[in-house]
């Protein structure tokens, strides 16, 4: 089960888009992003609160493993109980057709 909340930018439109029932054309799409969860960032400032000197100066909290638009779409739907139902839509295609629709800054933060 994915839980988001307050979730802005690419991520929460991909939210949205995924709650829908039509094919996505994420089908190829291997660009994988660092994220992190809410119980990874409650764990580390828990971990900071006990013993500050651990984490003094700075540190990039994220998952251990990166995960793909494909992946979170993926999981997104499944947390919704809908099939994947994704396209393989090769990258250029994509880019074309976000560019011609005006859309340059949706392809860039997918």
């Amino acid at each position: 089960m994915t839980l988001t909340v307050g979730v802005t930018g690419g991520t929460g439109f991909l939210e949205k888009i995924s709650k829908t029932k039509f094919p996505l054309p994420f089908g190829l799409t291997d660009n994988k992003r660092s994220m992190v969860s809410v119980g990874v960032a409650a764990q580390v400032m828990t971990e900071a609160a006990k013993d500050i000197k651990i984490y003094k100066g700075l540190h990039l909290v994220c998952e251990s493993y990166p995960t793909s638009t494909k992946e979170l779409i993926v999981n997104l739907r499944k947390g919704h109980l809908m099939s994947s139902n994704l396209l393989p839509i090769p990258k250029v295609i994509m880019k074309l057709f976000l560019y011609a629709l005006g859309k340059k800054k949706i392809y860039e933060q997918l």
